[in-house]
């Protein structure tokens, strides 16, 4: 687990870096330069009070609309080797979304996730690390990759 975490750590460092390097001068994006559907997956894990790292994946499908709002049609998370219920029929979850014009914005879906956006100059991909959820979840460390799949 120890070299897990060291890698996540170094991946992490290595996306903002590059990041903050590639694109500082950028002016490339706006909240239009993400539309249409997108295939996100990440791993990591939850730090939980007792210090146990507890792993988690996601897989889902994001659609954003090019205006600051996007929903999540369907997807799968498995936290600790248990496959979370899908949410019950009805509206999919929805979120919001901003992008500065250097490609670095902020994703929250209700309730308290929050993730940094780094976003390539056309937005056909995207990495999100995780900053924040609820509290009972333990401290979040995920990273993952956003790919679109259609306009």
């Amino acid at each position: 687990m120890k070299k897990f975490t060291k890698q996540m750590l170094v991946a992490v460092a290595i996306v903002l870096g590059t990041n903050s390097a590639a694109w500082a001068d950028s002016k490339d994006c706006d909240l239009g330069t993400l539309r249409g559907l997108y295939l996100f997956s990440a791993s990591g894990y939850n730090i939980a009070a007792s210090g146990e790292h507890i792993p988690k994946v996601i897989g889902e499908f994001i659609r954003f609309y090019g205006d600051g709002t996007l929903t999540v049609p369907g997807g799968t998370v498995v936290i600790g080797g248990v496959k979370l219920p899908p949410p019950p029929p009805g509206p999919p979850t929805i979120g919001t979304y901003t992008l500065g014009d250097n490609c670095i914005g902020t994703l929250s879906f209700t309730p308290q996730l929050t993730f940094d956006i780094l976003v390539f100059p056309r937005g056909d991909e995207l990495v999100m690390v995780q900053t924040a959820q609820p509290a009972a979840l333990g401290l979040p460390v995920l990273q993952g990759s956003v790919v679109r799949v259609s306009k």
